[in-house]
């Protein structure tokens, strides 16, 4: 019986020796095929890009999987981004950058600062969420499209979406189910989103309830993903969705916001409407 037990024992370590030979073996030829794959040149990215060689991206070996994974080199990231502001609903994001906000006043300042603190803290690894409100004209489209676009430099595929054209399409498309789903799945798969005017609707208007149920859906789906962003821009207080809009929805927008780290509202007055400022 010790015989037998002793037997095991030895085929047992001569296959876990074998095995990480083969293993070794297998990883070193993995690393020479990604080595030549990446040497070769291409015309994605930047021509004299030492790095991918023009390509755009260079693969990376993952050996918990066996996989070899492509990505996106960092010469590419800043006009891939500016490409990807153009697609994505709003051509003039790829103009509206932070650094183009202009400080005329200290809140202004502080704001900026606020808004690069949050790239900062999306770069770090987090996956929080950034909602903005206040008075038209105090530049909270123009915030939010700075940070949008930073994002997208450091490899997120975003999507733009006015709140308003969204519900009315979402609306129009209820009945048509390959066309509601297709909106839907758009809004809610993109790894970044960028809701502009949410909740926006004329004076002494509120959202129907369609529009809320459409919002809740959405919102739900990417509060339920952590690893999904979202930025909002709105003229509607965060404690305002709370009390009186929606309560669920609010909730989940300012606990994303790290329990409203990332939430910000600009106070009403007239000198902080820069379209109307002399």
């Amino acid at each position: 019986m010790e015989e037998i037990k002793t037997e095991k024992v030895a085929i047992t370590q001569e296959f876990s020796q074998t095995q990480s030979i083969t293993f070794e073996g297998f990883a070193k030829s993995q690393q020479i095929i990604t080595d030549i794959t990446n040497g070769q040149c291409g015309t994605l990215g930047r021509p004299d890009c030492p790095v991918c060689h023009g390509k755009g991206f260079i693969f990376k070996d993952d050996l918990d999987t066996l996989t070899r994974v492509p990505v996106w080199c960092d010469c590419i990231k800043g006009p891939r981004a500016e490409r990807w502001a153009e697609l994505s609903g709003n051509p003039r994001l790829k103009e509206q950058t932070l650094d183009r906000l202009e400080e005329y006043a200290p809140w202004v300042a502080s704001l900026k600062k606020k808004a690069f603190d949050y790239v900062e803290h999306i770069r770090q690894g987090s996956s929080g969420w950034w909602y903005l409100s206040g008075q038209s004209g105090c530049g909270k489209t123009h915030t939010c499209s700075g940070i949008f676009l930073e994002l997208m430099k450091q490899g997120k595929r975003g999507e733009y979406a006015s709140w308003g054209k969204t519900m009315r399409k979402l609306s129009q498309a209820k009945f048509k189910g390959d066309v509601y789903e297709s909106i839907y799945n758009r809004l809610v798969n993109t790894p970044l989103l960028y809701w502009d005017d949410f909740f926006k609707k004329r004076a002494g208007r509120t959202p129907t309830d369609d529009e809320f149920d459409f919002s809740f859906e959405i919102i739900n789906e990417r509060y339920n993903d952590p690893d999904k962003i979202t930025l909002f821009s709105s003229e509607i207080h965060i404690q305002n969705v709370v009390s009186n809009f929606d309560e669920a929805t609010g909730g989940r927008i300012y606990e994303r916001c790290d329990n409203g780290g990332f939430w910000t509202h600009v106070d009403a007055d007239p000198n902080k409407n820069y379209r109307t400022k002399i």
